[in-house]
């Protein structure tokens, strides 16, 4: 009984170490374990960096077309500047009047908008920028207007005056318009015509787009001196208390 008893307990002791996983076996299984868990952590890594420069590429993308729409814009303005600079050329600064030369082009209300236009941008850019600049004189803060480009006087001398001028020619062309209408009998104005040729009014109607011109200009200059002011007054309110708080603290 004693002996059968031994040959159990040694049989399972042998069984017991057969299937019992080994140390090198346990070590094996950490490793991989430990692989599986740092790849793991390398994909999530990846698709990071993966999104990243996903959102890089986009920016770029987005920066690339941005600058292509400006330069798509620019060169249209720069074309039609060039287009109305020659029409200026061609009206204002050729041997013939330029009631003439306004009754031979016989341009629509919609050229003379773009004239009027340019015009002003060119006399305003030949005075030179216009910005407002803050000083202190002693503890007072004042405002004064600067230019930021020096004057082109001759330009300002080849432009003066040539708004007014244009105006008052296409006033006296409004009134052949409507003198002609008259001796045909013609007492309404067609719409082609009103679109066209102001139906007779676009003196008037450049005349109030001029002031309107003039008014924005003036306007943008008294939000930016305005603008200047609040920051001056917000500075001030700062300093100001920022010396109340050393007064307490020497008070201390």
């Amino acid at each position: 009984m004693k002996f059968l008893s031994a040959s159990l307990l040694l049989f399972s002791a042998t069984a017991v170490t057969a299937f019992a996983p080994s140390y090198n076996h346990l070590q094996l299984v950490r490793s991989n374990s430990a692989v599986f868990a740092a790849g793991g952590a390398t994909q999530e890594e990846t698709e990071a960096e993966r999104l990243l420069r996903k959102a890089r590429e986009l920016r770029a993308a987005a920066a690339q077309e941005e600058q292509q729409v400006h330069e798509s814009l620019t060169k249209k303005k720069a074309d039609r500047d060039a287009q109305t600079d020659k029409l200026i050329q061609e009206l204002f600064f050729s041997s013939t009047d330029l009631v003439d030369n306004l009754r031979k082009k016989r341009p629509g209300s919609k050229t003379l908008e773009a004239i009027v236009d340019r015009l002003d941008e060119r006399e305003v850019a030949a005075k030179g920028l216009d910005h407002v600049k803050f000083k202190m004189v002693g503890e007072k803060t004042e405002f004064e207007r600067v230019k930021e480009n020096t004057q082109d006087q001759a330009e300002l001398e080849r432009l003066d005056g040539k708004i007014d001028d244009l105006l008052q020619a296409v006033e006296i062309l409004d009134k052949e318009f409507m003198a002609n209408k008259k001796a045909k009998g013609e007492s309404y104005v067609a719409h082609a015509e009103e679109e066209h040729w102001g139906g007779g009014k676009c003196a008037q109607h450049l005349t109030s787009r001029v002031k309107e011109i003039r008014r924005e200009r003036s306007e943008q200059f008294q939000k930016r001196m305005e603008e200047f002011r609040e920051a001056q007054r917000r500075k001030d309110d700062d300093d100001h208390k920022f010396k109340g708080y050393t007064d307490l603290g020497n008070l201390n």
